[in-house]
């Protein structure tokens, strides 16, 4: 029997009360996008939207901040490559995508996730 990953949880805890991700996002001061990301395990709350989450759903906030620890235990994964000389630009471009979905400053992407942005920004630089 496996253990529901962080956004499983979410997930089925915003269903159990029947509502959307629009309907949760609401109630945690969230867009409808950033949830996606959650349950998909694309990105994680915060601590502290956690919190938010869990009041909003009637959850054990605990639970739900350890959870996010053994995704990020779980998710390590092999970044690819960037050379030192793009270092910076990928870090003022992880920023705008950062602001583009309304995320915390402290915010995780999967190995998954950063290929996919680094492969986004190689595109655009060339």
């Amino acid at each position: 029997m496996s253990v529901m990953t962080l956004g499983e949880t979410i997930t089925s805890l915003r269903k159990e009360k029947g509502w959307s991700q629009k309907m949760l996002a609401d109630r945690v001061a969230a867009n409808q996008a950033v949830v996606s990301g959650w349950e998909l395990g694309r990105s994680q709350p915060s601590p502290a939207v956690i919190e938010k989450i869990a009041t909003a759903l009637g959850a054990n906030p605990d639970a739900l901040i350890e959870l996010r620890r053994e995704d990020r235990r779980s998710s390590r994964g092999v970044v690819p490559h960037v050379p030192s000389s793009q270092a910076v630009r990928l870090a003022e471009f992880i920023a705008r995508y950062r602001d583009k979905f309304e995320m915390d400053e402290m915010f995780t992407l999967s190995a998954e996730d950063m290929g996919l942005i680094i492969e986004a920004y190689s595109r655009a630089e060339g």
